[in-house]
């Protein structure tokens, strides 16, 4: 996608502890600016690779959870 730089693959046998990881972004950082200044939160996809976090597809927590739960019923040996 444009303005997201290239797409890096990682090998399945080194993905660990695949999880959504909510990250905790001002409110206000989170609507472009507005006030007043609140805590929304997003759930990410994350897992270790080796001594890394990688973290993946910013989302909403509920949707990440579904993205998850796809992922674990596609790819068992992540679960």
């Amino acid at each position: 996608m444009p303005g997201y730089g290239r797409g890096k693959e990682y090998s399945s046998e080194f993905v660990k502890d695949l999880r959504v990881s909510p990250i905790y972004v001002p409110g206000w950082y989170a609507r472009g600016g507005a006030w007043p200044m609140h805590t929304a939160m997003l759930g990410q996809m994350a897992f270790d690779y080796g001594a890394k976090t990688i973290r993946f597809a910013d989302a909403d927590e509920a949707e990440a959870k579904m993205i998850l739960a796809e992922i674990r019923r596609r790819f068992p040996q992540h679960g």
